[in-house]
């Protein structure tokens, strides 16, 4: 055959193979193509298993190439493919020679499925032996490992044809973010291990956040090396602040167990360290554990809050603080632990210990922007914790508080509004439940329904609280209070059955209902207290046993039996006017004061009646000295801070009547009394001398020393009992550091006057009395001191200086020292009767000695003057100088009168005028140089002393004369 004729042969046979390799596909059916075709898609894949569900196409020409629709590969490691086209390009000299050498593989929509834990051997990586010949390119994609989902994927995987090193980049969506990747993995080596490194890529809002692996994958399929990462926002990518944050750390895989612990990490500008471990099976999840010294909790708080949302896998996160900055304070020691939910988040366990020392405790569940589960509080000072967190939500920074807390409740949270319900366990020491609810907004409200045992209100710090609305309440919020308590204390307050009803808020404050016992005593209350400062409630109190009271009152409470009491109030808080009634058997007080809040002032009329015969009706100790009577008084009170008045006094009570003013101003120094007292009569207590029970007054002004001021008295008459001791008395009482002082005395005494000045000085031990008086001209109209040796007429001047120490009349009696000397003129001398003496030695001497004994026995002896000086010491008066001049003749006095023990051992030498009398001085015999003398000894108990009479000197001047 010419050459020319192969040629044409050889020119038509390549056309007819090229017309068979464009129209011989077309020409035979797919069912005859599918499996052929997965036949060799399977070699191509490295043995994997290829079964084609959709339509094949085999096409030659230009290049061979196999297209497969709804294509499932199942890879001899356990992996599974399911694509929705498969497109295999293959060389095609090697194909016409009968050899299979893919040059390139496409995969379009392949939902790639491994099984976890993965078989991560070395050996079961390496690449197919073609794909060092071609590259495999997939497009929309989409990879499953166990429930890890990586969708959109597009991808590029090669392997190096000399070195062997899987190299793989690529994109994909993991949830909502697309990632870039990419992974080199080297031929494993001698002992089995390969080195992987891989990067991840964030874009988008992501941009910029990087995460870098490089491991070393030992034969026995575990994974270690180390794990880096960096990122613009933190917050993008778990519940967490949006911040900048850097980490690096060991990276291990093992089974189905991925752990990146050691990290130390950089969030903004706090270090902070922590562990990632993240399970694929059986039950996949992604657990955080995060630990720094410093923590923005608002900014955590609110991350978690809005960190709800589908996910893709549960994820735990631990998080730990040694400070925690929230408000104005920080928590210390905060510790949470919480698992993330599509619609919230579960706190597992969180505890810190608050500003105050109060440590929280909290677990529950949040979703729907609400939070429900349980709450504890153990501790510390409350009122300084509510201090720091009221104002985190709007309520006012200061509200009472017990100290001490532990407490435990249910707890709700939903948007507005925060409840506390089935609330056990105790505060300030008492047993404590029920419930709160607070509802937050423009205007909070805080609703508290509390059952308690025994409230101890000095327990409370009320520091910061104000006195109402429009008296700058500072409360910010509405209020609303049930409380039931079987006891309420307060110092040496008691009240026991207390039931509270009350709410406050911007439109002012209101008392429902109080009801308590009080010292068996029923008492209610209500009211209302407006913002505009109007004020209009009422106070009832009923007892049998009014006695019981006096424990919650200063001073002496003198009612006793049935009382009932009523408080009514009305107007504005600047000028209230309010109305007080008590009646307690024969007491009836009427007030009707008004009352100006805001100052803290008051005044107005005070009415006291007791219609009793006899003002111990009030209950008064050693009131007999004020007499029998009724007891009324009047007085306008005015009453302000560290100020208390009362004028227009108007007292009567007994045998007492008086008037005037009295102010207490309480200073940096003490109380200060001021004013002045008017009475028209004035029982006074007068002390019986051998008392040996201790007066109130000593006591009283050795219990407040810090007292003083000045307080002028005057007195038409001074009274003891009925009986006027003195009148038209002047004098100034003064009190400083416990010591009571009687200045500037001036008094009318029977016709005299009375001057000088009296002092108790309680602040010694014991307390000492002293006085100086003086008496001018004074009548005397009556026995001075009730002896048989007594004075009872005449004119009398005296003088008086004395001190005494102790604790009881008598003791001042036993201790009474000082100088005594008296004058009188024109007077009268009782006990013995020297007229008669004098009779009797100028009538018959056979009768002298009877007449004289007689006038010696009793009588009266009028005088010209007499004086007297005296000594006193220990309670006992020695006569320093007695002598009487008279009409009738003379007398002298010595001896001594022991008022302490009540003796008398007193001489008086007695001189009548008479014949053959003359002045003279004494003789050894008892007489008188010239004129008898008669002696009269008085000694033994001073009320009925024995009278001895001496007549010896009679005797002898007789027995001259003859």
């Amino acid at each position: 055959m010419s050459g020319r004729r192969v040629l044409v042969a050889v020119a038509v046979l390549l056309a007819m193979a090229l017309a068979a390799a464009f129209f011989a596909p077309s020409l035979v059916g797919p069912e005859r193509l599918r499996g052929p075709i997965a036949a060799l898609a399977g070699r191509a894949l490295g043995g994997a298993v290829v079964r084609i569900a959709g339509p094949v196409r085999l096409v030659l020409l230009p290049a061979p190439e196999v297209d497969a629709e709804g294509v499932t590969i199942v890879t001899p490691g356990g992996a599974s493919l399911a694509a929705r086209a498969l497109r295999l390009r293959l060389a095609l000299l090697p194909l016409l020679a009968g050899r299979l050498r893919a040059e390139a593989l496409l995969l379009s929509g392949a939902d790639w499925r491994l099984p976890w834990p993965a078989a991560l051997h070395p050996a079961a990586l390496l690449p197919p032996p073609w794909l060092g010949q071609m590259a495999a390119r997939i497009e929309d994609g989409r990879i499953t490992v166990g429930r890890l989902a990586i969708s959109g994927v597009a991808a590029l995987v090669s392997a190096d044809r000399l070195t062997g090193t899987l190299v793989a980049a690529g994109d994909g969506w993991i949830g909502r973010q697309r990632w870039r990747f990419g992974l080199r993995l080297s031929r494993p080596g001698a002992d089995g291990a390969a080195a992987l490194d891989a990067t991840l890529a964030g874009t988008g809002r992501l941009a910029g956040t990087d995460a870098r692996i490089s491991a070393r994958l030992a034969a026995d399929g575990t994974l270690a090396g180390t794990i880096a990462g960096s990122g613009a926002d933190l917050g993008a990518l778990v519940a967490a602040p949006h911040e900048a944050w850097t980490g690096r750390g060991r990276l291990t895989v093992a089974g189905d167990l991925a752990l990146a612990d050691g990290l130390v990490l950089r969030l903004g500008a706090e270090p902070a360290s922590g562990a990632i471990a993240l399970r694929l099976g059986p039950s996949p999840r992604l657990d955080l554990a995060l630990r720094t010294a410093r923590m923005d909790l608002p900014a955590w708080a609110a991350a978690l809050a809005h960190g709800g949302g589908p996910r893709l896998l549960p994820i735990g996160i631990d998080l730990s603080a040694e400070a925690a900055r929230l408000g104005t304070g920080d928590l210390r020691e905060l510790r949470a632990g919480l698992d993330l939910t599509d619609h919230g988040f579960i706190l597992r366990d969180a505890s810190a210990d608050l500003p105050g020392g109060v440590t929280l405790q909290l677990r529950g569940a949040a979703q729907a922007g609400g939070f429900a589960g349980a709450v504890r509080l153990d501790g510390g000072d409350i009122p300084a914790t509510w201090h720091w967190a009221a104002p985190l939500a709007g309520l006012p920074a200061a509200l009472p508080a017990p100290r001490n807390v532990q407490l435990s409740a249910r707890l709700a949270v939903s948007p507005g509004r925060i409840a506390l319900d089935a609330i056990t366990g105790e505060a300030g020491g008492t047993k404590v439940s029920g419930t709160l609810l607070l509802r937050l907004g423009a205007q909070p409200a805080l609703d508290a329904r509390l059952s308690v045992g025994t409230l101890d209100l000095a327990g409370l710090d009320a520091t910061g609280i104000a006195g109402a609305p429009g008296l700058d309440l500072g409360l910010r919020l509405d209020l609303g209070l049930r409380l039931r308590a079987a006891v309420v204390t307060l110092d040496d307050f008691r009240a026991e059955d207390v039931t509270l009803a009350a709410s406050a808020g911007a439109g002012g404050i209101a008392l429902r209902r109080l009801a308590l016992r009080l010292e068996g005593a029923a008492v209610s209350a209500s009211g209302r207290l407006g913002a505009d400062g109007t004020l209009a409630g009422q106070l009832d109190l009923a007892t049998d046993h009014a006695g019981r009271l006096a424990t919650l009152l200063p001073g002496f409470w003198p009612l006793h039996g049935p009382a009932q009491a009523s408080l009514r109030v009305a107007g504005k808080t600047a000028a209230l006017l309010a109305t007080l009634h008590l009646a307690a058997g024969a007491v009836r007080v009427d007030a009707s004061p008004t009352i100006d809040l805001g100052a803290r002032s008051a005044a107005g009329p005070v009415a006291v009646a007791v219609a009793a015969p006899d003002v111990s009706a009030l209950g008064l100790a050693d009131a007999a000295w004020l007499g029998a009577g009724p007891l009324s008084l009047r007085a306008t009170v005015t009453a302000s801070p560290g100020h208390l008045a009362a004028s227009g006094i108007d007292l009567a009570a007994g045998a007492l009547r008086a008037g005037g003013t009295l102010a207490i101003d309480w200073t940096d120094a003490g109380p200060r009394l001021s004013g002045a007292l008017d009475a028209a009569a004035l029982p006074l207590p007068w002390p019986r001398l051998r008392d040996t029970r201790p007066p109130v007054l000593p006591a009283l002004l050795a219990d407040h020393p810090g007292w003083s001021g000045n307080l002028r008295l005057a007195a038409n008459r001074v009274l003891d009992g009925k009986a006027t001791v003195l009148r038209r008395m002047r004098g100034r009482l003064a009190v400083d550091r416990g010591t009571l002082r009687l200045d500037d005395l001036d008094a009318e005494l029977d016709g005299g006057t009375l001057t000088g000045q009296l002092a108790l000085d309680a602040a010694q031990t014991p307390p000492r009395l002293s006085a100086t008086l003086g008496v001018a001209g004074a009548r005397i109209a009556a026995p001075v001191l009730g002896l048989p040796l007594d004075l009872t007429a005449g004119r009398a001047d005296a003088a008086v200086s004395v001190t005494a120490r102790g604790y009881s009349p008598a003791a001042l009696l036993a201790t009474l020292a000082g100088r005594i000397t008296v004058q009188v003129t024109g007077g009268t001398a009782a006990g013995f009767d020297l007229p008669a003496l004098r009779r009797a030695v100028a009538g018959d001497p056979s009768h002298l000695r009877e007449n004289a004994a007689r006038a010696l026995a009793g009588g009266a002896s009028p005088f010209a003057t007499l004086a007297l000086a005296g000594t006193l010491a220990r309670g006992s008066l020695d006569v320093d100088e007695g002598a009487l001049a008279a009409p009738d003749g003379t007398a002298s006095l010595s001896g001594t009168a022991s008022l302490a023990a009540g003796a008398l051992d007193l001489h008086v030498a007695l001189h009548p005028d008479g014949p053959g009398a003359t002045a003279g001085g004494a003789t050894a015999g008892g007489a008188t140089a010239g004129g008898p003398t008669a002696g009269l000894l008085l000694s033994g108990p001073l009320a009925a002393p024995v009278r001895v009479p001496q007549l010896a000197g009679l005797a002898a001047w007789l027995a001259a004369r003859r």
